[in-house]
């Protein structure tokens, strides 16, 4: 019978205690310091070695999946890709030496191709067509980077991208739907 009433009474407590808690409990938004250029400063991250860069990133296509735009305070707010700009978001696959983005652009599908250099002291992946790549986490299924959107290292519109692992079957139909970009 004491049992009863304990439970009754820890039950009472949880039920008007938790609300209170859930409210006070507010989602941060992401938020980074900026170095003296203007980059989002990211700091001790752990690097990512050329072997873990090939074994967890070449190889795979990585679909984005979330978009947060740093403001020119390091803060961030989620972004929205706006249907029908010029040019939209873009899926990734690295090979050994080459960087494929799956854009997805107002009349079709593009595929655009660079060379790139991955840096493992930074974590950066230094291509023509990403003109500031660094990526902060990779794990088998997920991928964090901070990508200068546009503008130049004083004046860029950073984001942070977060991607994730394609099945197979995703990452070939992209092959067969995307049309490679005319030079």
């Amino acid at each position: 019978m004491k049992d009863s009433c304990f439970y009754k009474k820890l039950t009472l407590l949880l039920l008007f205690t938790l609300p209170l808690l859930a409210m006070t409990c507010e989602e941060e938004s992401k938020s980074y310091e900026l170095d003296e250029t203007g980059k989002p400063y990211v700091g001790n991250i752990t690097t990512i070695t050329s072997e873990e860069f090939n074994s967890m990133v070449v190889g795979k296509g990585w679909r984005l999946n979330n978009t947060i735009l740093l403001n020119q305070q390091g803060k961030g707010e989620v972004f929205h890709w706006v249907s029908g700009s010029h040019s939209g978001p873009a899926d990734l696959f690295f090979s050994n030496d080459e960087l494929f983005l799956f854009v997805y652009e107002k009349e079709h599908n593009l595929l655009k191709t660079g060379s790139y250099v991955y840096e493992p002291r930074e974590n950066l992946v230094e291509c023509s067509l990403a003109p500031y790549m660094r990526i902060t986490y990779v794990s088998e299924w997920l991928l964090i980077t901070i990508e200068r959107l546009s503008g130049d290292d004083k004046m860029g519109v950073y984001v942070e991208n977060t991607y994730e692992s394609m099945s197979e079957h995703e990452l070939n139909a992209k092959w067969l739907g995307f049309k490679a970009e005319e030079e």
